[in-house]
């Protein structure tokens, strides 16, 4: 009776482990990386506001990847600075990021222009110009907020996607998928075990001596 409760309680753990291996490959995939969908901002807004700390990973870093037809301003900056330089502009701010997902995102209704050149403001950590750029962000390091802000016109056909590294997934969901193959082996060699010890009925003999018994009667 043990080796049966054994071999149900492995047959449960090895369910579990299954199901968070599928649950971490389905998340950063065989290539180790977690992609949101594309957001493209409000056709009114002159900026984006994207802080890490909405990234839902940790001990990874962040890619947040800019594609324009047109150049545009991308720069990293503490918080604070950011909102008040962004305060009265119309820009779009994210409020949820989903990894794999959306970017959730709210219209900021303000001024059609920003207040000044952002190149003009000293407190940028990094500030690039481009038409395609990659800002890398280390999710364990000092919060940091991305801004994306138009040159010339709006950000309409401006793109944005948030791809996370986490090499380290991969190799251990697959040690975790090899364990899980060794607890339902165990628990299938438990099973067998346990039945193989069982009492046999000899079905045909008991039919053949009560026929006997019947004929001497």
């Amino acid at each position: 009776m043990l080796r049966l409760l054994g071999s149900g309680l492995l047959g449960l753990v090895g369910i579990l482990g299954l199901v968070l291996v599928i649950s971490a490959l389905s998340v950063v995939g065989f290539d180790g990386q977690a992609r949101t969908e594309t957001m493209t901002p409000d056709e009114r807004s002159q900026a984006v506001m994207l802080d890490q700390q909405l990234i839902p990973v940790t001990n990874a870093v962040a890619e947040v990847t800019v594609e324009s037809d047109t150049p545009v301003f991308v720069g990293t900056a503490n918080g604070v600075d950011v909102r008040s330089y962004l305060s009265g502009t119309a820009h779009d701010e994210a409020t949820e990021i989903e990894l794999p997902g959306e970017i959730s995102h709210r219209f900021v209704a303000g001024d059609e222009q920003l207040a000044s050149d952002p190149e003009s403001r000293d407190w940028w950590i990094t500030q690039e110009t481009g038409t395609s750029q990659t800002v890398r962000l280390g999710l364990d390091s000092d919060p940091q907020v991305v801004v994306i802000a138009a040159q010339e016109g709006s950000l309409a056909n401006t793109k944005i996607t948030i791809t996370v590294d986490a090499p380290g997934v991969v190799p251990m969901a697959l040690i975790g998928l090899a364990l899980t193959v060794m607890i339902f082996a165990l628990a299938v060699w438990l099973f067998l075990s346990w039945r193989q010890d069982q009492p046999k009925v000899a079905v045909g003999g008991s039919r053949s001596r009560a026929r006997t018994a019947e004929e001497s009667r």
